[in-house]
């Protein structure tokens, strides 16, 4: 088995690009995405995930720098990895899409603007 994240969503934030002191870059960003139904009422009800995105496939976190923005639509293929860290005493745990250097994907999925004739 693998694991793998496959998500479908919007840009929450521009990408912040960072350079660690081994010279790596990577690109971190939200992605929000949106399952949408009707109840058995037949009210349309909506609910928002938010993923926190981590980039190191230098090729994409370029892609990022470039063409990424807040609010861009994407399709994002990564790990899932969960992060344990303490603050104040209590053990809290982060989850996040990682997108190493060997697997992840992005495709842009905004339709290209029309240019001015």
């Amino acid at each position: 088995m693998r694991n793998r994240a496959d998500l479908i969503g919007h840009v929450g934030n521009d990408p912040e690009i960072k350079t660690t002191q081994g010279g790596d870059k990577l690109a971190t960003f939200r992605l929000a995405t949106t399952e949408r139904w009707k109840n058995k009422d037949g009210v349309k009800e909506e609910r928002t995930e938010w993923h926190q995105i981590t980039v190191w496939a230098e090729h994409l976190v370029d892609l990022c720098s470039k063409y990424v923005r807040k609010g861009s639509k994407l399709s994002v293929v990564g790990t899932i990895r969960t992060e344990t860290y303490e603050k104040e005493g209590q053990k809290h745990y982060a989850t996040k899409i990682v997108l190493g250097r060997f697997d992840g994907e992005i495709i842009l999925l905004d339709k290209k603007e029309q240019a001015d004739a």
